[in-house]
């Protein structure tokens, strides 16, 4: 019974090294990240995470859009903004 449990700890120990290897990648962390600054794949997570903006949140989007509006009546909004509301392809 003992063996059993070591074996699905270890099962799952081993899905979440693989699954944080796969977040890695997707990240290119370590090999484009300031290792001193970020020091911990949590670390650069973090900092992602904080400038991360929910496609759902009306309220962001809301705010955008009160902000294209009001650079485009003065003229300061690129036609081609390549921010993710405007051209979310970028």
């Amino acid at each position: 019974m003992v063996m059993l449990q070591e074996n699905a700890i270890n099962n799952i120990v081993e899905k979440r090294i693989h699954e944080m290897k796969l977040i890695a990648n997707k990240i290119h962390y370590p090999d484009c990240w300031d290792t001193i600054t970020y020091p911990t794949l949590e670390a650069a997570l973090l900092e992602i995470i904080g400038e991360f903006i929910c496609d759902n949140d009306y309220h962001s989007v809301k705010r955008h859009k009160q902000m294209l509006n009001q650079y485009a009546s003065i003229g300061k909004h690129d036609i081609n903004c390549s921010c993710y509301f405007c051209n979310p392809m970028v």
